[in-house]
């Protein structure tokens, strides 16, 4: 025929025109779809896009913007007194006044006031300090402020800047040689005086010069005692003092029993007794114990053995020993030291009671009936006992004939 075959397209039609681009995608024919574009950075099929500042990039999130002076990616600003300034604008921010107002009109002075009243500026004091509070004195003086000087002052005679002044008696003049002095309480003019003992007297003081002691020291406080005798001060002497007695310089004292003794009082001292106790009453017993007095222990006494403080006793038989263990006791008939016993048949037999303890029966039974005959037969019937025949034997079978 001179003709091809058809052949099958991409989109699986026979004889379609349907074809792969450039991002293998079946594009064309009966697809109805169109062939992939190469985007801003030359990839066929790529999202990258170019943004209002020629920048390519497939992140939309980062295109440039218009500034608030309609120029896209510019660099101008809104400043904080609402203008759009700076980038393409010509116009620089605005700044904060001395109050901290945006754009505001207020200034600060070289006081560092902040207002906007030009009139109420601080100005230069004397001593050229902007607000200074230095002023120039009555005699001609630039002082106070920042000067470290102080204003000058009237004298005692009324002269500005004068040199008289007021001594501590209130007498004004230029001279100090005259000035009135201190006497030695301190008071200006006064006329108190150091005495002998160096104290401060006379005067306004209040107090007078002292005098010599028994021992001749000035201001001494040596004294003679009740002895006649000079002492403490410098002495290194004691004063005597009265006993107990009322003696002075005697020797009587107070014993441990808190009577005056010794001295003149013609008394002993006390002493202790066996508890301790100072002129105490307690004493010792026959058995070398301390008692009476305030011990609370009474003395003791001897045993039913002729011992002090033994331990013997008598029992209720009237038996003395050290031993409780082997005392006496009441028998099953309540008497003491009695030898009446309970028996077999549990019967209080025997001693003072005048019965006998019970016995076995034939039938072995404690305290039974049961007795044996002349047969050696054992019941409690007497009714079976055996008898004796005529030939005399016991349980025997002879009997009386009627020969005889």
């Amino acid at each position: 025929t001179g003709s091809d075959a058809c052949l099958l397209d991409c989109g699986a039609v026979w004889g379609g025109s349907a074809e792969l681009d450039n991002c293998e995608n079946c594009v064309g024919g009966s697809t109805e779809k169109t062939a992939c574009i190469q985007d801003c950075n030359k990839i066929w099929g790529g999202s990258a896009q170019m943004d209002k500042c020629d920048f390519c990039d497939g992140d939309f999130s980062n295109d440039c913007v218009q500034d608030c002076n309609g120029d896209w990616g510019g660099t101008a600003l809104l400043d904080n007194c609402g203008e759009c300034v700076l980038g393409l604008t010509g116009n620089s921010e605005c700044t904060q006044d001395c109050s901290g107002a945006w754009g505001g009109i207020k200034l600060a002075d070289n006081c560092h006031l902040c207002n906007s009243d030009p009139t109420n500026d601080c100005i230069q004091d004397c001593n050229n300090e902007w607000g200074g509070t230095a002023i120039v004195d009555n005699c001609g003086n630039c002082v106070l402020g920042l000067t470290n000087l102080n204003a000058c002052k009237q004298d005692c005679n009324g002269n500005w800047g004068g040199t008289d002044v007021v001594d501590n008696c209130n007498n004004c003049d230029g001279d100090p040689s005259n000035d009135c002095i201190q006497d030695c309480n301190n008071d200006w003019g006064g006329t108190a005086k150091i005495d002998n003992c160096d104290n401060c007297v006379e005067g306004n003081t209040g107090e007078t010069p002292c005098d010599k002691d028994c021992n001749n020291e000035w201001g001494g406080s040596a004294n003679v005692d009740n002895c006649g005798a000079c002492v403490n001060g410098a002495t290194g002497k004691i004063a005597c003092t009265s006993d107990c007695n009322g003696e002075w310089g005697g020797n009587a004292i107070l014993d441990n029993c808190e009577i005056c003794v010794l001295g003149s009082t013609g008394k002993p001292e006390c002493i202790p007794d066996c508890n301790g106790d100072w002129g105490g009453t307690a004493i010792a017993d026959n058995c070398e114990n301390c008692i009476d007095g305030k011990t609370g222990k009474s003395a003791c006494i001897k045993d039913c053995n002729g011992h002090w403080g033994g331990t013997a006793a008598y029992d209720v038989c009237g038996v003395c020993d050290e031993d409780p263990s082997n005392d006496c006791t009441t028998d099953c008939n309540g008497e003491w030291g009695g030898n009446a016993i309970i028996d077999n048949c549990r019967n209080c037999a025997g001693g003072s009671t005048e019965l006998e303890p019970c016995t076995k029966d034939c039938e072995g039974e404690w305290g039974g009936t049961a007795i044996a005959d002349n047969c050696g037969n054992c019941d409690q019937s007497l009714e079976n006992d055996c008898i004796q025949d005529c030939n005399g034997d016991w349980g025997g079978t002879a009997f009386v004939d009627k020969c005889n």
